[in-house]
């Protein structure tokens, strides 16, 4: 291996570690909401008026428990991927793209499903700033898988 693969090799490994920390994050994220989204407090609700009223309706949706659930329990398949990816890494092995496409495709469905479902059940005033942060919370949370793609590609090119 020349010394760009090598660069390239430790940028990888990086960018692996980076999704590897950012979905062990969104795990204990998801385990922590899990209560709240099975069980909503309608006297928490209350205490916001109408908005909050709002809020527990949507919480108590049976899709949203669906999908909450399910996010939690993909989420943490990915970590168990990346971990292995990390592992063929450090062997000096290439990864599957695909594990960062699918990952990329769980988080553009994830946003369609914040943009479409979540949002419109949000506060109305606010909505505007919710979808930009939510487009550019999802984007740099990608950055890493993006990335790795980027790096895998460069190798296999060096490769052939």
């Amino acid at each position: 291996m020349n010394e760009m693969q090598e660069k390239n090799l430790k940028r990888l490994k990086l960018a692996n570690m980076i999704a590897l920390v950012i979905t062990a994050i969104s795990i204990v994220s998801g385990l922590i909401t899990i209560p709240r989204v099975l069980h909503p407090s309608i006297y928490k609700s209350k205490i916001f008026g109408k908005e909050g009223m709002v809020l527990y309706e949507f919480w108590n949706h049976p899709f949203v428990k669906i999908f909450t659930i399910l996010t939690v329990i993909i989420t943490i398949v990915f970590l168990v991927l990346f971990f292995l990816s990390n592992k063929q890494i450090k062997e000096k092995q290439l990864p599957k793209k695909s594990i960062y496409y699918f990952y990329l495709l769980l988080s553009l469905i994830q946003l369609i499903y914040n943009l479409v479902f979540a949002l419109k059940n949000t506060l109305k005033g606010s909505s505007s700033n919710l979808v930009i942060m939510s487009i550019i919370y999802t984007l740099i949370l990608n950055l890493p898988a993006i990335l790795a793609i980027v790096y895998i590609f460069k190798l296999e090119e060096a490769n052939n």
